[in-house]
C-alpha cells in the first residue's frame, strides 16, 4: 500500500471512530483528524509526483543528437 493510501485509510479509521463516538467533541477532533490525514496524502501525492518528474531523463538532453 503507499504511503497516501495509509494516509487516506487512517482518515477512514477517524471516520468510522467518529461515527461511533456520542461525544460531540470527540467526533469534531476526529474529524479535524481525518482532514489532516487527508491534506497528508495529498501532500504526499504531490511530492511523490515531483520525484517522478524529477527522475524521468530529459530525452533531448540524455539523446546524442547527430
Amino acid at each position: 500500500m503507499s504511503i497516501p493510501a495509509e494516509y487516506r485509510q487512517s482518515a477512514k479509521l477517524c471516520l468510522e471512530a467518529m461515527r461511533a463516538s456520542a461525544s460531540l467533541e470527540t467526533r469534531a477532533s476526529l474529524v479535524s483528524l481525518a482532514q489532516q490525514w487527508i491534506e497528508l496524502a495529498q501532500r504526499a501525492e504531490h511530492l511523490l509526483a515531483r520525484q517522478a518528474a524529477n527522475a524521468m531523463p530529459d530525452l533531448e538532453q540524455s539523446h546524442n543528437w547527430p
